[in-house]
C-alpha cells in the first residue's frame, strides 16, 4: 500500500477523494430518500 500510494500522484489521489466523496453524497441521498428522515440532513448541515 505504502508503495502504491508513492506512486500515485496528486491529481489521481484527488479525482479518487472526489470520486469517494460523489459515492458518500449519493449513498446519503439514497437513503434519505428511502428513510424519509430530513432532520439528519439539518443536523449534517449544521
Amino acid at each position: 500500500m505504502i508503495k502504491i500510494s508513492k506512486n500515485l500522484n496528486i491529481p489521481t489521489f484527488r479525482l479518487l477523494l472526489q470520486y469517494l466523496l460523489l459515492n458518500y453524497l449519493y449513498l446519503i441521498n439514497y437513503f434519505l430518500k428511502q428513510r424519509q428522515l430530513l432532520p439528519i440532513l439539518f443536523l449534517v448541515r449544521n
